[in-house]
């Protein structure tokens, strides 16, 4: 019964099943060299943030 009721209130926020393994993105604001907001995205798409992971701290190119 429990595990019913989870699968339909999740079903209502039409997420993608693999949305909770996707960070969210975080960028510094700066103004005048110094940081002064920070805005906050939601990314949808798991793979392309993976890639770029891997190409921001991938160890490949240290080793080329």
């Amino acid at each position: 019964m429990l595990h019913q009721e989870v699968l339909n209130r999740y079903e209502k926020l039409d997420l993608a099943p693999y949305s909770g393994f996707i960070n969210s993105k975080l960028e510094a604001v700066y103004k005048d060299g110094k940081i002064v907001d920070v805005t906050i995205s939601y990314p949808t798409e798991f793979t392309k943030q993976m890639l770029e992971y891997g190409n921001e701290y991938g160890l490949l190119s240290v080793l080329n």
